[in-house]
């Protein structure tokens, strides 16, 4: 609700091929999720399966689960049912919400479409839960490994790390159930951002979001950056990129002569690089400037 104060009760928060949110629908709808969580056994720091799509849904349950203090665990909506039955009866999670309501015994599946009108959207008491985020991997060994976040969901929106501003409108190109544009979504949802959501990735959409939602900063891959490099100058160059501060990349090796054309296009200021691991052990930013350096 605090940003609905500050930006007022019609501003939106969330924009996704599925729709829009304003601060005020995504609180309503967070609280209402929330009660249907606790209605199923869901307590302080237990753990809830996310196997949801990119898209509006996606972030209202992430959002009700914080609010019951308990722990969001991402997997692929797209996961096969062996390498989701493993995962979950690794975790033991509460509930498991999304990937068409598949379950495993001990692991009850959860439609939260039943989380209509008929529960309230009053604030709840603001619960911390231990973990802020779980996500899953299979790992070096083929094993699933759950990466449980030391950091807990409570949030300190002064700190801005890696260059995400405050009260501005980024674009998330990738799926949710990756680290980095999980994290970066809600990071910057937390800190008063509007996030510009794709269900999956085009790379003149990329381009054409930007333009339309003056978005300021985005996280992408190398092949993201790829594609958009290989669209035609025509279409690259029809589109006013001025808005945009910080186009970063992660998660893969950045080929020298792609970077340097990105460097060329944008400019060094606007080109940074981030190196990190889901574990959150440490990571690196470097901007264009410090690459041509190296």
């Amino acid at each position: 609700g605090y940003y609905a104060k500050v930006f007022g009760s019609h501003a939106n928060c969330l924009s996704y091929p599925d729709g829009e949110r304003t601060w005020v629908q995504l609180e309503s709808r967070a609280n209402q999720i929330a009660r249907l969580l606790v209605e199923h056994q869901v307590v302080p720091n237990s753990f809830v399966t996310v196997a949801l799509p990119n898209g509006i849904l996606f972030h209202e349950v992430c959002f009700a689960i914080w609010k019951v203090g308990a722990t969001p665990h991402i997997v692929s909506h797209r996961l096969p049912d062996g390498e989701l039955s493993a995962i979950l009866q690794l975790l033991k999670p509460a509930v498991l919400i999304g990937a068409e309501s598949r379950g495993v015994e001990g692991c009850p599946a959860l439609q939260i479409e039943t989380a209509n009108s008929t529960y309230s959207d009053a604030p709840l008491q603001p619960k911390v839960a231990k973990h802020w985020k779980a996500m899953s991997s299979g790992g070096s060994t083929g094993r699933p490994k759950i990466i449980v976040d030391a950091k807990s969901s409570e949030m300190d929106i002064s700190q801005s790390l890696f260059d995400l501003p405050s009260k501005s409108c980024i674009l998330n190109p990738g799926p949710l159930y990756h680290n980095v544009p999980f994290s970066f979504s809600h990071s910057a949802l937390a800190r008063g951002n509007r996030v510009v959501g794709m269900g999956k990735f085009d790379a003149e959409t990329v381009l054409k979001l930007i333009q339309e939602h003056a978005v300021t900063w985005v996280m992408m891959v190398p092949t993201m950056m790829h594609r958009i490099w290989r669209l035609p100058e025509g279409i690259r160059s029809k589109y006013d990129l001025s808005s945009i501060n910080i186009v970063g990349h992660v998660a893969s090796p950045m080929p020298v002569w792609l970077k340097e054309k990105w460097v060329e296009w944008l400019g060094p200021g606007r080109v940074y690089e981030l190196y990190g691991g889901t574990e959150g052990t440490g990571g690196t930013w470097m901007s264009g400037y410090e690459w041509l350096e190296h």
